[in-house]
């Protein structure tokens, strides 16, 4: 694993960090379309960033599971303006599942059709020796 391809998990890591623990807007409790998506969207980006970077989904999946779900205990113990819901731990889930789903998808596509060292990637006619 390159050091290197881990940077854009710790940059989403960050910004979701950073999202769930300041201090939140007054919504009067609302709950929403958007911020649903949103949960998913960063779940989804952090498995996407975190295979990237090499880790395995058997390892990955738990691991983000329960950020999603300390995320919310400490949003609901901390004093940041902030309630802990166990719908957005559902919209964490589905945005990793899906994450990790398009993350395996397009590295078994990857794999697939990329062309393999020491094997021609022409397809035309081949000249007879001599």
């Amino acid at each position: 694993m390159r050091v290197w391809r881990s940077i854009p998990f710790l940059i989403a890591f960050a910004v979701s960090a950073y999202s769930f623990f300041t201090p939140g807007p007054d919504l009067t409790h609302a709950v929403t379309i958007w911020d649903k998506l949103g949960h998913a969207l960063t779940f989804a980006a952090l498995a996407l960033t975190g295979q990237y970077a090499g880790w395995r989904a058997r390892t990955l999946a738990p691991s983000l599971f329960g950020y999603a779900v300390a995320s919310e205990i400490l949003q609901a113990v901390l004093p940041i303006q902030r309630d802990g819901d166990w719908h957005d731990v559902v919209a964490d889930s589905a945005g990793l599942v899906g994450g990790l789903l398009v993350g395996g998808l397009t590295a078994l596509a990857w794999s697939r059709f990329r062309p393999r060292s020491g094997v021609p990637t022409s397809t035309g006619p081949r000249r007879p020796p001599g």
